[in-house]
């Protein structure tokens, strides 16, 4: 078989993207990718020496894809340029290879300038040198009229096809191995059947690459829609025990349902997305879900987009815990694995909390209270939203009887609504004394007995039972004698 076949047939390059090519001046290409007074800017910068723009950005353009990012080939002095690129823009530079001549250019909204010194005496040979056809177009600033492509990667386009450029550039730098099941998995490409085997023959030489590019790989494989198609294609291509040992371990039986695990988990974070239309529900359980959790969708949202401490998003680390949802000693196992990925101890602590409660929340079935939300969160925190989701998706897996799915939703529902709508009310109701106030009226020494004497009126203020000072005061009061 010349390729690995999807979940969904490909569709192929739009007949419109692929005939502007032909149909259309490459300059006008070239003013939509590149708007012209930033072309002008880097061409003044440069001193006359070429500038080619490559990669990315032409790919997406003919795939009808957004790609915020642009990326730069020079002849010499990369850093220089894009220094002095940062200097007229007023943005930051950093440089990301010294040794191979290779700078950053931050701009606004997280859009980067990447430039580098070309690798071969050509941008032919340069291009050839890169990882995949696709990624081998550029086009030259001052010549904006001809677009390069020595190996035919548009062709592979049209066709939806991903190659290699040469027999050995997976062997070259393994990393691609694993970018090649990204690629194909976001992209919805089919793999040319000699890069297919390229991949299988690197997979032993994947783990000595640097865990910081495995983990962004896999990163990136959690941003598509794709997830369980490339978790499929990492395993059947024998990359997962370089990067996820433990679920290479794991039996068919016990890796199907890690993966109908991830697949409802996607569909969930799909439903919590602030677009997602609710009448294009598929199923009866998803269309229960949207119903009583639609209000929640844009905070949900914006909760599983945010930066943990270490740059990775929050719906990253979630994607990450459920991969382990059916390894053995799950809690403590996950930890590990995140770390030795070098996800940042945040992350990783994160990952761990997630599994952790997730449990906790199938405990709350019999009794959702406003109290217990408040106990709930006061254990967990933030990663308590994400196991709240955990706790659906493998239920949801499981295809439950629709009477227990609506139980499930009306607990998860129940906990977001505590944190995201009455958070002061029931998550961390105002404080009414310090800590240090109540030694001082109590005549307490320093010790846990405070902090168990604050979290017990916390709990009353949630049931209503205290409003004021005097009566949070006058309550541990009492408390203290009781427990004399």
């Amino acid at each position: 078989m010349a390729w690995i076949s999807m979940s969904t047939t490909a569709t192929s390059l739009s007949s419109a993207s692929f005939a502007r090519t032909k149909s259309q001046s490459l300059t006008k290409l070239l003013e939509r990718l590149l708007p012209s007074d930033l072309a002008v800017l880097i061409q003044s910068q440069s001193h006359g020496q070429r500038v080619w723009l490559v990669g990315g950005a032409l790919r997406d353009h003919f795939l009808d894809l957004e790609h915020p990012d642009l990326d730069f080939a020079v002849e010499q002095n990369a850093i220089s340029l894009a220094r002095g690129l940062g200097d007229a823009l007023q943005v930051p530079c950093y440089v990301l290879d010294e040794q191979r001549d290779a700078g950053r250019v931050m701009l606004s909204g997280h859009r980067t300038i990447d430039i580098a010194r070309l690798r071969a005496p050509t941008i032919e040979a340069d291009l050839k040198l890169r990882d995949f056809t696709m990624n081998a177009l550029a086009i030259e600033l001052k010549h904006p009229e001809r677009l390069i492509d020595p190996l035919g990667g548009l062709q592979d386009l049209k066709d939806r096809l991903l190659r290699a450029c040469a027999p050995d550039s997976i062997d070259r730098d393994p990393i691609r191995s694993m970018r090649a099941v990204r690629l194909s998995s976001s992209m919805r490409l089919r793999i040319e059947k000699g890069t297919q085997a390229q991949v299988r023959q690197s997979a032993a030489a994947l783990s000595g690459c640097a865990a910081e590019r495995r983990r962004d790989e896999l990163s990136g494989m959690f941003e598509s829609e794709w997830v369980v198609t490339a978790m499929r294609l990492m395993r059947r291509l024998e990359l997962l025990p370089a990067v996820l040992p433990e679920q290479a371990e794991l039996s068919s039986k016990e890796w199907d349902q890690t993966l109908r695990i991830v697949d409802k988990l996607t569909d969930l974070l799909g439903a919590a997305a602030g677009d997602f239309e609710p009448e294009k529900a598929g199923n009866l359980p998803m269309a229960e879900l949207t119903l009583r959790l639609g209000r929640f969708r844009a905070v949900l949202g914006e909760h599983l987009a945010s930066t943990v401490r270490g740059g990775h998003r929050a719906s990253h680390i979630l994607y990450l815990v459920a991969l382990f949802s059916a390894v053995k000693d799950m809690e403590g196992t996950v930890y590990p694995r995140a770390r030795a990925l070098r996800f940042s101890e945040a992350e990783a602590a994160r990952a761990r909390s997630i599994m952790r409660h997730r449990p906790r929340v199938a405990e709350l079935e019999g009794d959702m209270t406003d109290l217990g939300a408040h106990r709930y969160f006061r254990e967990s925190g933030s990663p308590g939203v994400e196991a709240v989701l955990l706790y659906l998706a493998i239920s949801f897996a499981q295809s439950p009887p629709q009477e227990i799915w609506e139980l499930k939703v009306s607990v998860a529902r129940k906990l977001l609504e505590a944190w995201f709508e009455s958070y002061e009310r029931i998550v961390d109701p105002p404080r009414l004394l310090r800590g240090d106030e109540l030694a001082a009226a109590l005549d307490l020494r320093p010790g846990p007995l405070i902090g168990e004497l604050l979290a017990a009126i916390a709990e009353q203020q949630v049931e209503g039972s205290i409003e004021s000072e005097k009566e949070a005061l006058e309550f541990a009061r009492n408390r203290l004698i009781t427990f004399s």
